[in-house]
């Protein structure tokens, strides 16, 4: 089927039809009160993602971020500077299509090194620039409980806790937990008609399904990420040693509910510094246990790595790993699922 729409050179065939579903667009504010950051590590639950900046600005990415945010008390992030710099920390969770109000937010401490920490909670408008609802130099081990006044309980799409300190000048940050929120809701009363669809097949049958694109940019909104996760969001960021300590850093990307068979996966690197390190990519299976895609591989700078996966077990998650001896370090560029396949319906409506 056809459909046209005409516009000032005449009648042109449409690919974007509406139609109305509902009288009005709707929206529904709900109270709610419980712990609204609900994470546990690995099996967060979605659509939460966290990312975190270090001492060095904001291509430092900090892989303790998610502490801040995952209702554990028995660990927390260390913010501040345990060098002779000033500096501080960033640590923000973003919501992915939830949209809520805070009402009341819960600031807890661990230990503290030094007094001169001037700690902030951020709320991140829908629109709009970043809302500062409470600052304060923070005692060791105490509770904070920061009520939000009205004419800032915005509508919000993220939280971050950060910190300016002076050198040398630490303070463990255990808990920051929305306690109590609105809810909001939205439905348009117009819906869009993208594709016609015609009839292939008797019914719909559980099938495999294909897909060779993004992996992240078609998931992002059901995904959560933990540790140096920056490559797979394709946000460039250096990856190994720059003093005198080796590191072994990695990044996590949990899938939630879905799970999938990757079939291929690229990575990239930008510039270097000395060429001591190794990359790993693993998949994640059902009971947490490593399937090596790329095994400890010596990639050097500019280079792009096409990995092609013949194991074909249900994953649910992946991680990105790298190993460097001291003042080694190199740019990742990103680390992307681009061939998978995963359970799905195959339906008898097939699209024109």
């Amino acid at each position: 089927m056809n459909l046209y729409a005409k516009n000032d050179a005449g009648w042109k065939k449409s690919t974007n039809q509406y139609i109305k579903a509902q009288s009005d667009n709707t929206t529904t504010e709900t109270d709610q009160s419980g712990a609204f950051l609900q994470m546990t590590m690995a099996d967060r639950p979605m659509p939460f993602t966290v990312t975190g900046n270090g001492l060095m600005g904001e291509s430092e990415v900090d892989p303790d971020a998610y502490k801040v945010f995952d209702n554990n008390d028995s660990s927390g992030l260390y913010m501040g500077s345990d060098h002779r710099w000033e500096g501080g920390h960033r640590a923000s969770c973003w919501f992915g299509t939830l949209r809520i109000r805070a009402k009341k937010i819960i600031l807890k401490t661990g230990n503290r090194i030094n007094p001169a920490n001037t700690v902030r909670v951020l709320l991140h408008p829908a629109e709009g620039s970043e809302v500062v609802v409470w600052t304060g130099s923070p005692e060791a081990n105490s509770t904070y409980t920061i009520t939000v006044p009205a004419a800032q309980q915005v509508e919000i799409k993220g939280i971050s806790v950060d910190d300016q300190s002076q050198a040398y000048q630490r303070i463990e940050i255990k808990t920051c937990q929305i306690t109590e929120w609105i809810l909001v809701e939205r439905k348009s009363s117009w819906r869009k008609v993208v594709k016609h669809y015609v009839k292939r097949a008797d019914k719909d049958v559980a099938g495999v399904l294909t897909f060779n694109e993004n992996f992240y940019d078609k998931y992002r909104d059901t995904l959560s990420l933990s540790g140096k996760s920056s490559c797979f969001r394709s946000v460039t960021e250096t990856w190994g040693s720059g003093w005198t300590n080796t590191t072994d850093d990695s990044g996590y990307m949990y899938f939630g509910d879905r799970r999938i068979v990757p079939k291929k996966i690229v990575m990239a690197t930008g510039s270097e510094s000395n060429r001591g390190w190794n990359f790993w990519i693993y998949g994640i299976k059902e009971d947490g246990s490593l399937i090596a895609y790329l095994n400890g591989e010596n990639i050097r700078a500019w280079q792009t790595r096409t990995v092609t996966i013949t194991d074909a077990t249900p994953i649910k998650g992946i991680r990105f790993r790298q190993t460097a001896a001291a003042y080694n370090n190199i740019q990742v560029q990103y680390c992307r699922i681009t061939e998978w396949e995963e359970p799905g319906i195959i339906t008898a409506w097939q699209p024109v």
